[in-house]
């Protein structure tokens, strides 16, 4: 998935990753970008998160770094 406001210069934003059901709600600085079924099995609580980054053609790899903080994970 790509987050279009997520780009360069716009770069300090509050990611929020939710669940639904089955499933997964993404929103940026409070606005809600995209919303993807099928992803869970509803029954399963998962405990187990991972991050990674994609660079993309624009990416400038002396400064393309993402920094993670305040996680908070609730059921």
């Amino acid at each position: 998935m790509t987050l279009r406001k997520f780009y360069l210069t716009q770069n300090n934003n509050q990611l929020k990753i939710g669940r639904k059901g089955n499933a997964l709600l993404v929103f940026l600085n409070d606005t809600k970008e995209m919303e993807l079924e099928n992803i869970f099995l509803p029954s399963v609580k998962y405990t187990l998160y991972t991050f990674s980054r994609f660079k993309g053609n624009n990416s400038d790899n002396k400064k393309d770094v993402y920094y993670i903080d305040d996680i908070k994970a609730i059921y």
